[in-house]
């Protein structure tokens, strides 16, 4: 890093003078004027300063000034400053900004893209790998009153689904009720995956997976305890009122292809979920802040 020195030189140039001694002493007894009278300033404001702070300072409203203006002239100390409002407006943004800090249901997301590239795939190799859409994720979380309220909303490029919406409430600081879109209570909670690509488990809908109905769940410093009562799949079953009932965040069986129907045509005969309970228990096990182990 370079630096740059600056230098500056200031050069006075006069002729001689010669000043007599009447000339020199009556000089000498102005400038001694000078300072005596820039150290009675000085002394004045002092007093000033030290006078300000000991006054006591009256803020008042437009209608008011006549009655505070009044009091002022009975005494010296107080001191009017006229707030033509501000001073409330002020204080209603500072509210409402507070109000807004602290508002209850929470809104918040994602957005994701995935880049790919297939040096199996010469169009793909050509084009350096391709950057997609994946997923636009919306969600809603907070506390209204005691009632909690959970949503999740998810677009995708070739679909848009409900991952999950429910109301809850804590019966105690360990129970908890949840109705709604709710997630079923199976394997490692809350999923097993350890990878974008998810596994086996959530390809066949024992994973993640969410449904209609009633959820109770149960956390204790030893014992988690999960039932469930699954009225439908997301979707109202096969009488729910939606144009495509493939869309949904996982998988699900929603119908039987019949002989002679090709592997992407329409299925024959649609089928559903209905009534379904699941009931989970773990023990868990905290040997530190670090290490847990759960059955």
């Amino acid at each position: 890093m370079s630096k740059s020195l600056f230098f500056a030189a200031t050069v006075l140039a006069a002729s001689p003078v010669v000043a007599a001694p009447q000339e020199s002493n009556s000089v000498e007894q102005e400038i001694q004027a000078l300072k005596e009278r820039l150290a009675q300033l000085e002394k004045r404001l002092a007093e000033k300063e030290e006078s300000e702070k000991e006054e006591e300072v009256v803020v008042v409203k437009e209608q008011d000034i006549e009655e505070e203006t009044t009091a002022d002239k009975s005494d010296g100390k107080r001191r009017v400053v006229y707030d033509s409002g501000v001073h409330a407006r002020l204080d209603e943004l500072e509210k409402r900004t507070e109000e807004n800090e602290n508002w209850p249901i929470k809104v918040h997301g994602a957005v994701r893209f995935q880049y790919e590239y297939n040096n199996y795939d010469s169009d793909n190799e050509d084009r350096m790998g391709d950057l997609d859409f994946d997923i636009f994720r919306l969600n809603f979380d907070g506390e209204m009153g005691g009632v909690i309220l959970s949503a999740e909303y998810r677009w995708f490029n070739y679909q848009d689904v409900v991952k999950h919406a429910w109301f809850g409430y804590d019966f105690t600081d360990k129970l908890q009720g949840q109705v709604g879109v709710v997630k079923i209570p199976f394997g490692n909670m809350p999923y097993n995956s350890h990878s974008y690509f998810f596994n086996t488990t959530f390809y066949v809908g024992l994973e993640d997976e969410h449904d209609n109905g009633l959820r109770f769940k149960y956390r204790g410093d030893e014992w988690d305890f999960d039932l469930a009562y699954l009225k439908s799949d997301e979707q109202g079953g096969i009488d729910g009122s939606t144009s495509d009932r493939t869309a949904r965040y996982n998988y699900d069986t929603v119908g039987i292809r019949l002989p002679g129907q090709g592997a992407y045509d329409e299925p024959g005969l649609p089928i559903g979920e209905s009534n379904s309970y699941a009931f989970r228990t773990a023990r868990k096990f905290n040997f530190s802040d670090d290490e847990n182990l759960e059955l």
